[in-house]
């Protein structure tokens, strides 16, 4: 009686991997197919309970499948035990050990392709069904599919109902009956026809050539081989009415075979394909490419060919040997009715999977699984194993079904915790822990983990949520989570990593015009010109795949920001950037202040740096060209990066007046300005250090007049003073103030020269510096005038003296 359940329940099997359960209390991703799963569990812990068949001896090549079994879920790393993809592969190594301990015989067989061809046909109602909108698709993507994601699939299973028919209408008498089924079979192939399953017809013509050449003598076979030849001529006609389709497979190959080559042995282990694949594509397109690879570059999550997702993901070795073992089975098994069915199965889903993926659809692993076992037990090598008993295969497969057993139970219950959405919205350090606890019970690429960053970023959990969306980025090679986690590094002012991050989305997504705006208006604000003009550039020139308005915008915006960026390219031999001209419209002085910005390589932009402001700033990058010897410096390693801010005292909105002097001279508002707008200005734009200590203040003339005035206003604003020939002619009551205030930790930079200069108004105030203990570094150049002969040669040194990596400047 138990056996007979059994045998039933297997049958079951075929049905149950097509549906999707929704509304159970249990098992909330309904877009999987996890009934069968269930059902094969609880199949084999009754099985413990029957007589099996003593005829089945343990065999070499039993053992060899057992190995097979281990070896595939071993590959499963804890991480990815909780995938319900892994579960597929579990479930289809339990089925392989247990039927194993069946005899599938010949009436085994006959049931197993009628509950094909019975599924296949409610199948083809359900597409009928679909095709008038009065259900609806199982995809948003395609109006046809069953209970299948997309046509293809739909049509790969209705094609096995057309191979079923050729051993039922075989076994039946009544040939009305016959003519029945055989029409059902011409519709079924016209529905494959219909939504255009092409992997499917290319796999059923290869099939049934197979199918005549083992039935018909010689002659008439070569005769039909040669219509099922232009058949398969009609059949690529057919693909390349979708060249699209045929192109983006073709560079998915490209890309899958050169990454794969990378890690021949063991490959990049099992589920790592969408992530791993996404990387590959992302350095591929970061090479200038063709437009017909740029439109296919579609994101995928599978390489719509197992046997080359195999070697990808478990390596050659396994490939190699899983491809030998089946072609030994197909080889070494005899060729009656029921055998030669089974082997046009495995060849039809050989073929099909070269075109798309089987291993996801857990219906085409059961019938596969059922073939192959059934060859394997008819094949004529058949090497017994005498110290091995017959207990063997009675309990190979336990293991596997406890597994799976326990890990259905635990993604439930976190399952179940996480559809209730209010648990998500409590606070509290058990719900966090319990939160956390359970997301690690379920991985589906990035999305439960995104969950659990969600609810820390809610809770102000800094570091655990960051955590938690750079393990979602591991899993998952979706850019709206790797479009957070650079958002994350931004605000660890890590703005390296975060341009890695845009720059693989950017490339991962060639033909998204969203994905390369993002990027270039990164590059904008932080005023890297020659990135920004380079993707600007790359976005006016990308062929529209799809017209819209948004399209327009986008390259509206590319072309406004290509011409406000060209003009800054002049210093091209840079490695850092150079800003154009930026504006602040100042409510304290009422005037719109022109200033430029230097930033250095965007690999140095990992942290805080220090920020220099330079007054006069026009002058310091024309005459002195302190931006280059900035950026020549850091290249060279002499100093550590640092961020320059140019201003010039200039008021944009009436230039014709000369502001310079009154900015300068004795300027509180000014000091106001620097204080309150332009430095947070500059702080919430731009990488830069908020600590007095990593902050400059410099200026030439009467600039340098203004530093030392803002140093002694606001001592808490800058430690760094570079005065070069400061003119003190116009505010010399500045001296008493140095003099009778408390000594401040300034590091003081004076230069001059005893030319033309201004020796006679700087030495008073050396001298004062130097009696109250202050840090002033004095540079006296003989015969030096007022001018920027003396001034840009010391440029370099001063530079070296305040962020010099070993402080070894000339000084």
């Amino acid at each position: 009686m138990i056996q007979k359940v059994i045998n039933t329940l297997t049958i079951v099997l075929i049905p149950a991997s097509l549906l999707k359960f929704k509304g159970l209390p249990f098992l909330y991703y309904d877009k999987y197919y996890l009934g069968w799963l269930i059902i094969l569990t609880f199949i084999s812990l009754i099985s413990l309970f029957s007589k099996k068949n003593e005829e089945n001896k343990p065999t070499l090549l039993n053992l060899i499948i057992f190995f097979i079994a281990v070896i595939t879920t071993a590959s499963i790393n804890t991480e990815n035990l909780f995938i319900i993809y892994s579960w597929y592969f579990i479930g289809g190594a339990t089925l392989l050990l247990f039927l194993s301990t069946i005899r599938l015989t010949n009436q085994n067989i006959y049931y197993y392709l009628w509950a094909i061809f019975i599924c296949s046909v409610l199948e083809s109602i359900w597409g009928i069904l679909q095709l008038f909108e009065i259900l609806e698709p199982s995809s948003k993507y395609f109006a046809i599919g069953g209970s299948f994601k997309g046509p293809n699939h739909f049509g790969a299973f209705l094609g096995l109902g057309i191979i079923s028919l050729l051993l039922i209408i075989k076994k039946i008498n009544a040939n009305s009956l016959k003519i029945a089924l055989g029409l059902i079979g011409v519709f079924f192939f016209g529905f494959m026809y219909y939504v255009e399953a092409r992997g499917a017809i290319l796999s059923l013509i290869v099939g049934i050539s197979t199918y005549i050449y083992q039935n018909t003598n010689k002659h008439k076979s070569f005769f039909l081989i040669g219509v099922f030849g232009a058949s398969i001529i009609l059949s690529i006609a057919l693909l390349n009415t979708n060249s699209d389709s045929i192109n983006g497979r073709l560079l998915i190959g490209k890309i899958t075979l050169l990454e794969s080559l990378k890690k021949p042995i063991l490959g990049h282990g099992l589920h790592s394909f969408g992530t791993e694949f996404s990387k590959a594509k992302a350095t591929y397109f970061s090479q200038e490419r063709p437009w017909e690879e740029i439109r296919v570059a579609s994101p995928v999550n599978v390489a719509y060919n197992d046997f080359m997702e195999m070697p990808f993901e478990l390596g050659y070795v396994f490939t190699i040997i899983f491809v030998g073992l089946l072609l030994f089975i197909l080889l070494k098994s005899p060729n009656n009715e029921e055998n030669l069915l089974c082997k046009i199965v495995i060849i039809y889903l050989f073929i099909f999977s070269i075109t798309n993926a089987v291993k996801y659809y857990p219906v085409f692993i059961i019938i596969d699984v059922i073939a192959f076992v059934r060859l394997a037990q008819e094949c004529t090598f058949q090497y017994n194993i005498p110290f091995i008993k017959t207990s063997f295969l009675k309990f190979a497969y336990i293991p596997f079904t406890l597994l799976l057993t326990v890990l259905i139970i635990q993604r439930s219950r976190a399952e179940y915790y996480f559809q209730t959405k209010k648990n998500l919205n409590k606070k509290g350090t058990q719900n966090l822990e319990t939160i956390i606890d359970y997301s690690t019970k379920i991985n589906e690429r990035g999305e439960h983990l995104y969950k659990v960053y969600s609810f820390l970023k809610k809770n102000n959990e800094k570091e655990l949520a960051f955590e938690y969306i750079t393990k979602t980025c591991e899993r998952s090679h979706q850019s709206k989570y790797h479009n957070h986690l650079a958002k994350e590094y931004i605000l660890k002012n890590n703005f390296a990593k975060a341009n890695s991050i845009y720059n693989y989305i950017a490339n991962a997504t060639p033909y998204k015009f969203r994905y390369q705006s993002n990027y270039m208006n990164f590059n904008n604000k932080l005023h890297k010109s020659k990135a920004t003009v380079i993707t600007a550039q790359k976005i006016v020139d990308l062929p529209v795949k799809i017209a819209s308005a948004r399209v327009d915008n986008y390259k509206k915006q590319a072309k406004r920001v290509l011409k406000l960026n060209l003009q800054t390219l002049k210093d091209s031999l840079l490695s850092g950037d150079l800003s154009r001209e930026l504006t602040y419209n100042s409510k304290l002085l009422h005037m719109r202040i022109p200033y430029k910005i230097y930033t250095p390589p965007v690999e140095h932009l990992t942290k805080k740096l220090p920020v220099v402001f330079v007054n006069d700033g026009n002058k310091y990058l024309k005459k002195g060209k302190l931006h280059q010897k900035i950026d020549s410096l850091i290249e060279c390693g002499k100093i550590e990066p640092i961020i320059a801010v140019f201003i010039d005292p200039i008021n944009l909105n009436r230039k014709h007046l000369k502001v310079r002097n009154q900015l300068f001279i004795k300027n509180r508002k000014f000091v106001s300005f620097f204080k309150t707008e332009l430095m947070p200005h500059i702080e919430k734009k731009l990488p830069v250090s908020n600590i007095r200590k990593d902050r400059t203040i410099w200026g030439v003339s009467f600039g340098g007049l203004f530093a030392s005035y803002i140093a002694d206003e606001e001592p808490d604003l800058f430690k760094n003073i570079v005065m070069q020939s400061p003119a003190f002619n116009p505010y010399y009551e500045l001296f008493d103030h140095y003099k009778s205030k408390p000594l401040q930790d300034f590091k003081m930079y004076l230069g001059y020269g005893t030319g033309k200069d201004t020796e006679s108004q700087d030495l008073p105030f050396i001298k004062i510096m130097q009696e109250k203990g202050y840090e002033i570094l004095i540079d006296r150049v003989d015969g030096a005038n007022h001018d920027w002969k003396q001034w840009e040669p010391q440029l370099n040194d001063i530079l070296i003296y305040y962020f010099g990596k070993r402080n070894d400047g000339q000084f």
